[in-house]
């Protein structure tokens, strides 16, 4: 059997860090990214189950909207059954968040709908859809402080899988000077 060069087995071991820092990326981004649902989950979930019990859109009416593009604050729309924002406690260039009929579409027919929402380029949103008999719920809150935990993190990733690539470049070609290396008593 032919035996490995360093280089080859260097690339065998670069694959495989590679790999590793590769998924545990992804893994914290998709946790991460899944986190930022949470809060949203149980504020429409708690809206629906208020506007069930009788209350009216009104009733969500606020004296604080958020400016979405500057707050991290959870923000509440109700939309109408014609896909029209009925309430609101945040704002978008001053008027009520518009989302796409087919984000409210979708949440009829499936129960909810868990989205990043991107309205402009700079405005990015985790975003729950929940319809109810009269019309939707949605409730979002800016990804700004996600993005940057992820940003860092792939950073982190970054320099971890080069100092590793780093580490196993220089020992994988010192292979042979373990093998001469002797303790001395």
């Amino acid at each position: 059997m032919k035996q490995l060069s360093y280089l080859q087995y260097w690339l065998l071991l670069s694959v495989a860090v590679t790999g590793v820092c590769g998924l545990a990326y992804l893994l914290a981004q998709q946790s991460l990214r899944q986190s930022a649902n949470e809060p949203q989950i149980q504020i429409a979930k708690d809206a629906v189950r208020i506007l069930e019990s009788g209350k009216t859109p009104a009733d969500f009416a606020t004296a604080n909207i958020v400016n979405i593009k500057e707050s991290s604050a959870p923000f509440l729309v109700i939309y109408n059954s014609a896909y029209k924002p009925i309430a609101s406690t945040g704002q978008l260039n001053g008027t009520a968040p518009i989302l796409p009929e087919g984000v409210l579409q979708y949440a009829n027919e499936r129960g909810e709908n868990l989205i990043t929402w991107q309205p402009e380029s700079n405005a990015r949103f985790a975003l729950v859809v929940l319809p109810y008999s009269d019309g939707f719920v949605a409730v979002g809150r800016s990804l700004k402080e996600t993005e940057n935990r992820i940003n860092d993190f792939l950073l982190i990733t970054g320099i971890v899988w080069l100092a590793t690539l780093l580490a196993t470049l220089v020992l994988t070609f010192l292979k042979d000077s373990w093998r001469n290396f002797k303790v001395r008593p």
